[in-house]
């Protein structure tokens, strides 16, 4: 490689650290630069006395091929344990209750003839199967037609809408059936058939991050201003911070940051450019976290608040198998609602939280045992198109060919760990193709 090469690493959420060490392994010197005052991006791990709060991404799926093989590799596969939780939803004010999502044929979660829609709809995925791919949604392309709302109309297709596809979207993404395609939907249904299990990381998945920019420059709470590209193919990134402006020279640039600061950085974008990042919408969310003094023996379980049922939170997860002596009990707002509270004062959300859920969480907060985080950009939608748009990204019409900056994010992987982490590392790969032409 000759002279050793400088990447800068804009963002150093899981996108930027999982390229910035698959640089480092290839040689390359790395600064990541990130504006928060932490690294991990939606992934936020507080401790708090004997448990961890997870306040943006909660579990690992087994389907995590390439989180998995760098837990494996950094030695973290060690803190991997097994998530056991039962799942419940209200329905008519009652709850329901079933293990996983391949048991909902067997259960009184859903009428008979809707549970026979949702048996047709797995089998109508059968041809499509090797098109729905987690690494790589842009194969889903030709189911890229209509969203999920559109696609479950009639009573029984209404029916596993209300209670089925809108909870999980809404719980776990904060997305509408009315912004969500349903290529995503299909690409969803084939991992929970086919996936083997979930896990949580003892002391959170804030760790990832953390490992991944080991040996790596790190540049916290630095906000990169700007991005020139120079005459002789070096590129200038000015940052500032609480001392003032400073300038890094680099020989590449990798962008992990959300699509919509894209455009802030970049005065150059091409007009296709401009419209892909334009494109990319997020959903919001406010979560809130107690430790719970445990009073008697809890088991780990997700009560799923669907929206007819009028309710201010979609999800509350009580977990009690991360301290022998504590439960952690979460609440997440539903997507609309997310985006009302996020001006909110803290009071006013444990307030309205506190009311759905029915939870005495007065000794947490005498204590200070409790957390809210608020998401403005907490998950990017796959509305219908984006999947059009995630083909042209990987046919290369998207990055400029001769130009030696890349980009990483979960809008570009999928919307989770697995999909955010797998992108930084593609991005990585192609920027180290640009330097062996």
């Amino acid at each position: 490689m000759g002279v050793m090469k400088h990447i800068v690493v804009i963002g150093g959420g899981v996108a930027g650290c999982a390229a910035a060490h698959t640089l480092r392994k290839e040689g390359y010197e790395v600064t990541i630069v990130e504006q928060e005052d932490r690294l991990g991006g939606r992934t936020r791990s507080e401790a708090v006395e004997d448990l961890t709060f997870e306040m943006g991404a909660v579990f690992i799926t087994s389907f995590y091929k390439n989180v998995l093989a760098f837990l494996r590799e950094t030695g973290l596969d060690e803190y991997l344990q097994p998530r056991h939780s039962e799942t419940f939803i209200v329905r008519d004010g009652v709850l329901l209750s079933s293990r996983r999502l391949s048991t909902y044929l067997g259960n009184k979660w859903l009428s008979f003839g809707a549970k026979l829609r949702l048996l047709k709809e797995i089998i109508s995925i059968v041809p499509a199967w090797s098109q729905l791919s987690m690494h790589e949604m842009w194969r889903a392309e030709s189911n890229d037609t209509q969203s999920v709302a559109e696609r479950f109309s009639g009573k029984y297709g209404k029916e596993l809408l209300s209670y089925l596809f809108e909870p999980v979207l809404n719980g776990y993404m904060y997305w509408s059936p009315e912004r969500t395609s349903q290529a995503f939907l299909m690409v969803l249904l084939k991992a929970a058939v086919t996936q083997h299990g979930t896990y949580i990381l003892k002391n959170g998945l804030g760790q990832i991050a953390g490992h991944a920019a080991k040996d790596c420059n790190v540049l916290l709470s630095s906000h990169v201003a700007q991005v020139i590209r120079k005459a002789d193919g070096k590129y200038i990134v000015t940052i500032a911070d609480e001392k003032g402006k400073q300038e890094l020279v680099a020989d590449g640039i990798v962008c992990a940051t959300t699509a919509s600061v894209v455009p802030k950085i970049f005065s150059d974008l091409t007009h296709e450019q401009t419209e892909f990042f334009s494109s990319v919408t997020y959903s919001s969310t406010v979560v809130v976290a107690y430790r719970m003094k445990r009073l008697e023996p809890t088991k780990t379980y997700a009560i799923s608040y669907p929206s007819v049922e009028k309710q201010p939170i979609a999800a509350m997860t009580v977990l009690a198998d991360t301290s022998p002596v504590a439960d952690m009990v979460k609440v997440y707002a539903s997507g609309g609602m997310g985006k009302e509270m996020m001006d909110s004062a803290d009071a006013a959300i444990h307030t309205i939280f506190s009311k759905a859920s029915s939870i005495d969480t007065s000794s947490a907060l005498k204590s200070g045992e409790w957390r809210i985080q608020r998401w403005r950009e907490a998950i990017p939608e796959f509305k219908v198109g984006h999947l059009s748009r995630l083909r042209s990204f990987a046919n290369g019409e998207i990055e400029a060919r001769d130009s030696k900056v890349v980009f990483a994010g979960d809008y570009l992987g999928g919307p989770f760990v697995e999909g955010a982490f797998t992108s930084g590392i593609k991005a990585a790969e192609r920027l180290c193709g640009q330097f062996s032409k």
